[in-house]
């Protein structure tokens, strides 16, 4: 058992590796992103306390650390060092979501028509790819996450305690011609 309340983010296919947030009682600020190893038993924080609005998940294959931080999608390695911005001028604060194999990360933005739109970036770098629709437009409630094996996108909103739940197959960008 762990002390205080927990909230599980992740557990990848390996099902040694959990990451937790701890409980939103720190309020102001948001609660730190901690990495338990089930064979060791170790915690570890890989995120702190912040008092920033910032919104960060694990990445699936446990390498990066993701983040949305002033409307800038950022990534860093999961053992610390330099955040390095992907895209900027995001306007939907919105939890992003990895690639399986952590090479693309997802997240909600508002396409050039003003549409609620879903695009992916390369960890690379390189310019935003958009997927399509999203099927969901409103403040806060909705999640996105992906299948194991990165072939399906589910979109999940849980506004009002109704549920809905969209998934979207065959993903891949159209090629520019």
């Amino acid at each position: 058992s762990f002390p205080g309340s927990r909230i599980i983010l992740q557990s990848p296919e390996d099902d040694e590796t959990f990451y937790f947030s701890a409980a939103a009682d720190h309020v102001p600020g948001l609660p730190p992103i901690i990495r338990w190893d089930r064979s060791t038993q170790r915690e570890t924080v890989v995120s702190a306390l912040s008092e920033n609005p910032r919104i960060e998940a694990p990445s699936l294959d446990g390498r990066w650390l993701v983040r949305m931080l002033d409307g800038s999608l950022q990534f860093r390695p999961m053992s610390g060092g330099e955040w390095k911005s992907l895209v900027s001028g995001v306007t939907e604060m919105r939890p992003p979501e990895t690639t399986a194999d952590g090479q693309w990360i997802l997240y909600h933005a508002v396409d050039s028509a003003g549409k609620p739109s879903l695009f992916r970036v390369s960890v690379e770098g390189g310019d935003p790819q958009l997927l399509g629709d999203y099927p969901i437009n409103q403040p806060y409630g909705d999640a996105l996450r992906m299948s194991p094996d990165s072939s399906k996108i589910l979109a999940l909103d849980s506004v009002n305690t109704s549920f809905e739940t969209w998934v979207l197959q065959n993903f891949e960008p159209p090629t520019k011609k």
